[in-house]
């Protein structure tokens, strides 16, 4: 899976073709189709990205996290082990079908914000759902971190369904030794 273009899947969601977003920003179609290509291969200005999400009427949303230090965090507690081999586990299966797993992702995050309290709750759903429409690695590398955010957003994961009860029952026992 390759990374995706913010404006098309904004694009998208809107309904709004190229030549429409062109139309609305004052530029040619050509413009806006090589501004897709530049996002997809990381040369995309953020201004640029944010003026056309601005035209669709959506805000581009950057956070930060603290860098990985480089030696491995331990993790020290017996739910961050599970929570990481059991995304051990859905990575595998990302890897084989995407597809497959990522069609989860978008019922459970609704799901999940509808029982969600707090700010904190919702920016970790709406990580998850930017992660899920980005990069494959991406996404996988955000999974499999020993980083506090990573382990933060492993207890609010929105894979729920994606492995059988044996490959469940697999990770918690590798997660145990």
């Amino acid at each position: 899976m390759e990374s995706q273009s913010q404006i098309r899947l904004a694009r998208e969601r809107a309904g709004v073709g190229v030549r429409e977003l062109a139309r609305r920003l004052g530029v040619t179609g050509s413009a806006v189709s090589q501004w897709e290509r530049n996002e997809i291969v990381g040369s995309a200005k953020f201004e640029t990205i944010s003026k056309a999400l601005a035209a669709l009427d959506e805000d581009l949303v950057v956070s930060t996290r603290p860098r990985e230090r480089a030696a491995v965090r331990a993790l020290s507690r017996r739910e961050e082990r599970v929570s990481l081999e059991l995304h051990r586990a859905i990575a595998k299966k990302l890897i084989d079908d995407p597809d497959f797993v990522l069609g989860f992702v978008p019922a459970n995050i609704d799901r999940m914000r509808r029982v969600a309290r707090g700010p904190l709750a919702h920016g970790w759903l709406d990580e998850w759902a930017m992660l899920a429409r980005g990069s494959l690695g991406g996404l996988i590398d955000s999974m499999l971190s020993t980083d506090q955010r990573a382990i933060d957003l492993r207890q609010n994961s929105p894979f729920a369904g994606s492995l059988t009860q044996d490959e469940r029952v697999e990770a918690i026992e590798r997660a145990a030794r």
